[in-house]
C-alpha cells in the first residue's frame, strides 16, 4: 500500500480522531455525521411503533380517522400545530400540496373495540416533528405531538384520546 503524502496523512489522522471522539458521543451515528455534515443537527429519535387501542365506546361507537404526520421543519410544524383535526382532515390534500416534500403522512381508521399495532416504516432522516390528528365526531381539537417518542400508545375513548408511551 503506497504511503500517503504528509498532508493527506494528517487529514486522515484527524478524521480518525474526530470519528473516535464523535463515536463516543453519538454511538453509531458518527458515520452519517461525517459524510453528511448537516445531518448532525437532525433529531435522532423517531417514532418506530404506534399502538392504537379503541374502547368499546370510542367516538360514540363510530370509527376514528387517524393521521400520523412526520414534519420536516419547524416552520411547517408550527403552522400545523395550530390546526385542529377537523381542519386537517378537511384540508389535507391542500396542506400536503402546500407543504410538498415537508410532510409524510400515515393514515388509519380504527373502529371501536379494536387494537392496531403499527410499525412505522423508517425512511431517510428523522423528522423534525411528529404530529397526530384524530377525527372525532365532536369538536375536540384531536391533535397531539409525539415528538421524542419512539413507541407510543393511543387510547381512543368516548370523546377524546390519551397518548402514552408503550
Amino acid at each position: 500500500m503506497p504511503l500517503l503524502p504528509e498532508r493527506d496523512r494528517m487529514l486522515h489522522t484527524r478524521r480518525i480522531l474526530l470519528c473516535t471522539l464523535l463515536g463516543g458521543l453519538t454511538g453509531c451515528s458518527a458515520g452519517p455525521l461525517l459524510s453528511k455534515g448537516a445531518a448532525m443537527f437532525l433529531p435522532t429519535k423517531r417514532l418506530e411503533r404506534l399502538i392504537l387501542v379503541a374502547a368499546d365506546d370510542a367516538n360514540g361507537r363510530t370509527p376514528v380517522a387517524v393521521d400520523l404526520v412526520f414534519v420536516q421543519d419547524d416552520e411547517t410544524a408550527a403552522a400545523l400545530a395550530a390546526t385542529s383535526a377537523v381542519e386537517w382532515f378537511n384540508a389535507r390534500p391542500q396542506l400536503q400540496q402546500q407543504y410538498l416534500g415537508k410532510l409524510i403522512v400515515h393514515s388509519w381508521e380504527i373502529v371501536p373495540n379494536t387494537r392496531i399495532d403499527a410499525p412505522i416504516p423508517i425512511d431517510g432522516a428523522a423528522p423534525a416533528h411528529t404530529l397526530l390528528f384524530a377525527l372525532y365526531g365532536n369538536a375536540v381539537k384531536g391533535r397531539a405531538s409525539l415528538d421524542g417518542m419512539i413507541r407510543a400508545r393511543l387510547d381512543f375513548q368516548d370523546s377524546d384520546f390519551i397518548v402514552g408511551a408503550e
